[in-house]
């Protein structure tokens, strides 16, 4: 994850090194399998962070994606949304 981070700037000179939004989303899986008391949040970030890609045509690393739900075995979260 911290090999794929990216260097993002705003507000003028301001940077900040970052994960891509597919590792977060991992993180959040791996939250919601790991819980024994899950919260709907994780399942809202993931599906927002999901739409705001797909809104902005930011393409998304399905693979990448695909990896993080079979190893925590979370498939269906990542099949019901729109994806290449």
């Amino acid at each position: 994850m911290l090999g794929r981070s990216v260097e993002v700037s705003f507000a003028g000179d301001l940077a900040i090194i970052t994960l891509i939004p597919e590792d977060i989303i991992g993180l959040k899986i791996q939250a919601i399998a790991t819980d024994e008391d899950p919260t709907a949040r994780d399942k809202s970030d993931i599906h927002a962070f999901l739409n705001v890609r797909h809104k902005n045509g930011a393409q998304i690393d399905g693979p990448l994606l695909d990896e993080y739900c079979e190893l925590f075995d979370f498939k269906d979260l990542y099949e019901a949304q729109d994806h290449p």
